[in-house]
């Protein structure tokens, strides 16, 4: 997911399905639960951080927060294995 959020801002759900595509899993997403504590985690280790936008994801009423990479996400990219 870290390596989506490289390419642009994004919200979690737009991440983790362009992540699926990336992977060859478009049939095969998480849920969206799974999604915001993915972005959670990448949160917490500071790889990502809250632009201060929000946007719908498509098919939901709600505005989802939109995230970008920080430099120290960026330094970690060769290390996660992404985007695989």
């Amino acid at each position: 997911m870290l390596y989506a959020f490289s390419l642009q801002a994004l919200t979690a759900v737009e991440a983790a399905l362009m992540s699926a595509c990336f992977a060859g899993r478009e049939g095969n997403i998480m849920s969206v639960e799974t999604h915001r504590k993915r972005a959670a985690e990448l949160h917490a280790a500071g790889y990502i951080e809250d632009t201060g936008l929000r946007r719908k994801n498509l098919g939901s009423p709600d505005e989802s927060i939109v995230w970008q990479i920080t430099p120290a996400g960026r330094a970690a990219l060769p290390t996660m294995g992404e985007p695989t």
